[in-house]
């Protein structure tokens, strides 16, 4: 049995997931011999989610990266998602997308706050002082006066991404074969959805108008593959 550790919030589950509130990440994945994922200032280790626990080989990984090839190298009759030859391309395009929203800067006035409200109260806690200390108080990192120009450059931040599905030669980034790299997209789009909420006016934006309508469009072709557990 593989067990996934993730933070408790109000979304939905698509996999058995054992919670753990964002301040208790080091007393319970110590303990479980997790590796950690960054380093505190004080160098103590510190951890981020997801992580997952093999019953079968007693191995804990973190990092959804390493996850991804720890699964296909332990289960290799399983469904791949890292094509064979294309690990190193996957690998550099997942770093590259993040990279670009990282340098974009126009992520976090948007998605701090929302991601807060959706956090259970000692995670949204903990959340809430660990970044306000680094950008003030999260409500006020987009005001009303700055929103129309602080969403242009969130829109703008998905050019990048755009232009390499224009670039494929099919649905997806490597044809019609859903990769690693499609997962981390449509992961990040299916966040976004979460936090903003699906009726929200900003998730439409996203997924109706952005990139023509793109997004919502490659989230919706994979809900074949997507189970909620209650």
């Amino acid at each position: 049995m593989i067990t996934v550790y993730d933070i408790p919030s109000s979304a939905q589950a698509f996999f058995p997931t054992q919670w753990v509130e964002w301040p208790d990440m080091a007393e319970v994945f110590g303990p479980l011999n997790a590796p950690s994922t960054w380093t505190r200032k004080d160098g103590s280790p510190g951890y981020s989610v997801p992580v997952i626990h093999d019953e079968k080989t007693g191995r804990t990984i973190s990092d959804s990266w390493k996850i991804i090839q720890y699964l296909e190298e332990e289960y290799p009759e399983t469904r791949r998602l890292i094509p064979k030859g294309a690990r190193a391309l996957m690998g550099v395009f997942v770093e590259s997308f993040e990279d670009t929203i990282d340098r974009s800067g126009s992520w976090e006035p948007w998605t701090l706050p929302a991601t807060c409200k959706i956090l259970h109260s000692k995670s949204a806690a903990y959340f809430r002082m660990t970044r306000e200390r680094h950008v003030g108080k999260l409500e006020d990192l987009v005001r009303s006066e700055e929103k129309e120009g602080k969403w242009a450059a969130f829109e703008k931040s998905f050019e990048w991404i755009e232009g390499k599905y224009k670039e494929a030669e099919g649905t997806y980034l490597m044809g019609e074969q859903v990769t690693f790299a499609d997962i981390v997209v449509i992961s990040w789009l299916r966040w976004l959805k979460v936090i903003f909420g699906e009726d929200s006016e900003r998730w439409k934006d996203i997924s109706e108008r952005f990139s023509g309508g793109q997004w919502g469009k490659l989230i919706a072709g994979q809900s074949g593959y997507i189970t909620v557990v209650e």
